[in-house]
């Protein structure tokens, strides 16, 4: 059973700290153990926590019994203000200026102290008062009790520099009396030369104590605000401030509401609320608008009438104060007193300032929160996205290994989407696709997990699934989309784990197997998904467009880019914002000393937002006269090694205020993901591209030619993508293209594959199908997943004759388009066992003539240019046989390998 919370912390804390101060560290040990109340002392310490009545008596008990002094507990509380206990308390109480204020706000301090009994005023005159102590809890009365509150009330006059009240108790409960009563009397002062010297003497010991409790206040707050700010997540930040809610206003209970996107503020966090309690606060912070923006004090809650459940609940009193951060409301923080008048002023403006650090690590925590939605949502659907899907894959597998379990998979396609997009629009095409996401969601049960994998590609993992169940699923699946009435339909494929399957990968081609033998024929072409579409989550690229997307809109600033660094200048890799009215595109160099990014490293002011207009060693800089920038802030983006890969520029023509610190660590948090991801995408790639090797190694082994095929493809490729003006990271995608783009031979049977003679239209047709069994295989490998649409279209034809999907111009993927020029003309200058090579001079004038039909003319056009400074190493033969004019009229290299 929970302790009765009757007794402060603040009350533990003073009894600790007074018996070390005058018996010594033994006498605490010793004074615990009597108490029963060993393992316990830093909760005791703690002014935050509550504890019963009994816990009080034992421990006051404990020390009359461990130091031997009968008035052990007068002499504590008449000690209070030498010990370092309550500092916000003595600051408040000093802030009335007089003894006699004091005791007449004496029921409002009680609350710092006790929830089980009320002390009131009686009679109060300049040098005398009346107080009068209540039993409002049933749990009595303690002569130990007793003395304590006569030594506390003895101090009151010297937190003015003045000697100890006197404090008589002439009726006491325990003597059958209905109450207890005190009487406090206390000099005026001092008079003649004495009130002169003594009054000085005085003032300076105020002024002492009071900066010494200032300093610790702010001490306590700093240490409280690295506290919040070392939490990322929102709950942890949550239960944090209203732990450390005490050290601004001690001895309280206090509820955290927080704004949500309906604008409705809730409460999200509390301590020891009642829920109906914490209930009935939030409908009336709801009722009161100026709660988010203004600190509101009700001194009794009994005036309230929507907070008549309080009644009787150990609350009387309320201040809140706004948690406000720049001109956004997200909440505000509740304390609550055990009876009326419980808040000083001073109160609120320590809440006030403490509330303004609570916002400052919500804030934090909502952008972090923002971001790992970010890099784990699909942005168009909600659903989890591919690089999610593919880790819960890898967790179920562990999972089920672990404990003997399985589960099913399903992969869905959604099909007739081109024709939708064609017909009615894009806009259309994304309506249906969220329409198809809500569907999966409400049909599938609920332990079940949806994911976009891609352009119209959906997955589903379901829990504790056999292959039954998933077709179950799947036959549901496809009956909902078909009802959505949009025109499209949905194909799937299953698998169940570990009847199917026994690694990832495996499980992944069963699945999409039966996806694509599924498919309506002839009625779904895939269409590959724009390099920029930021729903497929294929490497860096994608994350970084939403990491600059979330600096530009949280700045609110223009236009933010990432730059990397490249021999001598500053490379634009990506760019959020308005890149025209700057001059920006992917691409653009700019030379380091006359970048302001790089002038602000120069000057040590890294993550410093400033008006380069303003600032004598940027305003006469070309960048910031010619764009008319107001605003900059850049932030380094450094790798593990320490080597400086390029910044993050964030500017604006319209100028802002300084960064607070929350947006500088959003700033820091976003430059680490960055670094982060480039990091881990570049590892997983070349241990993927490890894995690929040997098994082109293997598809060399069946066919020496492909595999020497595809090591000339490359580099020639790459060649053309630079030409084309294709950045280093869209070259190294065409580099590997090339490399992979006949990996899928390894499904095509030998007697196909190392045919000497022309090939049938039967085995034709299992020729056409390497570019889908590629794509699968690398689909499978996560780290080169987003090879896979441009594996898959490399047989595309510009005028839409190709394979598989009859794609056209801009539709094909420009890595596919690339590698299909090259893969023809190596093929066309390459010996084969039935035929000789094609003399390189023929090869030119055979792309030249299809450039247009079968190939992408700009590709053509910068191949040939290619060729013009390679001859040498592009030909691999000079044979001067010339393929017959019909066989050269398809230049698909596939019929001439």
């Amino acid at each position: 059973m929970a302790e009765a919370r009757h007794t402060s912390g603040v009350t533990t804390s003073l009894f600790l700290a007074y018996l070390e101060k005058a018996a010594g560290r033994g006498a605490v040990d010793a004074a615990l153990a009597h108490a029963g109340l060993t393992g316990r002392e830093a909760e005791l310490r703690d002014e935050g926590t509550w504890h019963s009545f009994t816990t009080k008596v034992r421990l006051f008990e404990a020390g009359v019994h461990v130091t031997g002094d009968a008035e052990f507990c007068l002499h504590m509380g008449a000690a209070a203000l030498e010990l370092n206990v309550a500092p916000a308390l003595k600051l408040a109480l000093r802030a009335f200026g007089s003894p006699r204020m004091v005791y007449a706000n004496i029921a409002r301090a009680n609350t710092r102290f006790s929830w089980s009994h009320r002390m009131e005023i009686d009679e109060i005159g300049a040098t005398r008062a009346r107080l009068r102590w209540f039993d409002i809890s049933g749990e009595g009365f303690h002569p130990l009790d007793c003395d304590y509150n006569r030594g506390l009330l003895a101090c009151v006059p010297q937190l003015f520099g003045l000697r100890p009240a006197h404090v008589s108790h002439p009726e006491c409960a325990l003597r059958g009396d209905e109450r207890c009563v005190y009487e406090a009397r206390w000099e005026s002062g001092a008079t003649g030369l004495r009130r002169l010297f003594g009054g000085r003497r005085a003032a300076h010991r105020r002024l002492a104590a009071t900066a010494g409790e200032e300093h610790q206040i702010a001490e306590e707050l700093r240490a409280s605000l690295r506290d919040l700010v070392s939490a990322l997540d929102l709950d942890e930040v949550l239960a944090k401030v209203v732990n450390h809610a005490h050290v601004a206003a001690g001895g309280r209970e206090f509820l955290m509401l927080l704004r949500d996107d309906s604008g409705w503020v809730r409460v999200r966090a509390r301590s020891n609320v009642p829920p109906d309690v914490a209930k009935a606060i939030e409908a009336w912070a709801n009722d009161r608008p100026e709660v988010g923006t203004t600190s509101v004090v009700l001194d009794d809650l009994a005036e309230a009438p929507e907070l008549e459940l309080t009644a009787g609940r150990a609350v009387g009193s309320l201040c809140s104060a706004p948690l406000v951060l720049g001109d956004e409301s997200l909440g505000a923080l509740v304390a609550l007193g055990a009876g009326r008048d419980a808040f000083f002023p001073r109160d609120i403006g320590l809440l006030e300032v403490y509330a303004a650090q609570a916002a400052i690590a919500v804030h934090n925590a909502r952008l972090v929160g923002r971001l790992e939605t970010l890099a784990s949502r699909d942005p168009l659907t909600g659903l989890l996205n591919h690089r999610e899907f593919h880790e819960t894959l890898e967790r179920e597998i562990d999972r089920a290994r672990r404990r003997d379990g399985r589960f099913g998979l399903l992969m869905l396609d959604v099909d007739r989407l081109k024709e939708l997009n064609d017909e009615r629009g894009h806009a259309a095409g994304d309506g249906a696709l969220k329409a198809v996401a809500r569907a999966i969601v409400d049909t599938c049960r609920a332990g079940d997990v949806a994911f976009r994998v891609g352009g119209d590609e959906f997955a589903v993992v379901l829990a504790d699934a056999g292959a039954e169940d998933a077709h179950r699923v799947g036959q549901r699946l496809r009956t909902a989309v078909a009802d959505l009435g949009l025109g499209v339909g949905l194909s799937y494929g299953t698998a169940s784990w570990p009847a199917d399957a026994s690694s990832k990968e495996a499980l992944l081609l069963r699945a999409d197997g039966r996806l694509y033998s599924s498919k309506p024929a002839g009625r779904d072409r895939r269409v590959a998904v724009p390099a920029g579409d930021a729903s497929v989550a294929a490497g860096p690229e994608s994350l970084v467009a939403r990491v600059l997307g979330v600096a530009r809109t949280t700045l609110g600033l223009e236009l933010s880019c990432l730059l990397e660094v490249k021999g001598g200048h500053f490379v634009v890799r990506a760019f959020d914002g308005d890149g025209d009215a700057f001059d920006v595109r992917p691409g653009t160099a700019f030379a380091l000393h006359e970048t302001v990014a790089q002038r602000l490293t120069d000057l040590g002011l890294e993550r410093a937002l400033v008006d380069p207009s303003e600032h004598e060693l940027l305003r006469d800089m070309p960048t910031v006269t010619e764009c008319r920038m107001r605003a900059f802030v850049a932030v380094p983006i450094r790798l593990s090694s320490g080597r400086l890969f390029g910044v993050i520029s964030n500017l604006s023509r319209e100028p802002r205020g300084p960064l607070v610190p929350a947006e500088e660590r959003l700033l820091t948090l976003l430059a680490d993901a960055v670094a982060r991801e480039l990091e881990r995408e570049e590892r997983a790639e070349e241990a993927a591209m490890t894995g690929v090797h040997a098994l082109l190694a293997a598809l060399e082994a069946r066919d020496d030619y492909t595999g020497q095929h595809s090591e000339s493809v490359v580099g020639l490729a790459s060649l053309v993508a630079r030409a084309l003006g294709l950045s280093a990271r869209e070259a190294r995608h065409v580099e590997h293209v090339a490399l992979l783009h006949d990996v899928g031979k390894v499904g095509v049977p030998d007697h196909v594959l190392s045919k000497r003679g022309p090939l049938t239209e039967e085995e034709w047709e299992l020729m056409r199908q390497h570019p889908l069994i590629g794509e699968r295989i690398v689909a499978a490998i996560p780290p080169l997943a987003h090879l896979a649409s441009a594996i898959r279209g490399e047989h595309e034809r510009w005028d839409g004759a190709g394979y598989p999907d009859g794609l056209v111009r801009d539709e094909i993927p420009v890595a596919s388009r690339i590698v299909f020029a090259c893969d023809a003309l190596h093929a066309m200058t390459s010996d084969r066992p039935y035929r000789r090579a094609m003399p390189l001079a023929a090869a030119r004038a055979e792309l030249a003539a299809n450039a247009g039909s079968q190939f992408d003319p700009d590709v053509v056009e910068a191949l040939l240019g290619v060729l013009d400074e390679t001859t040498s190493t592009t030909s691999t033969t000079s044979n001067d046989r010339v393929l017959d004019r019909a066989e050269a009229l398809d230049l698909d290299p596939d019929h001439v390998a």
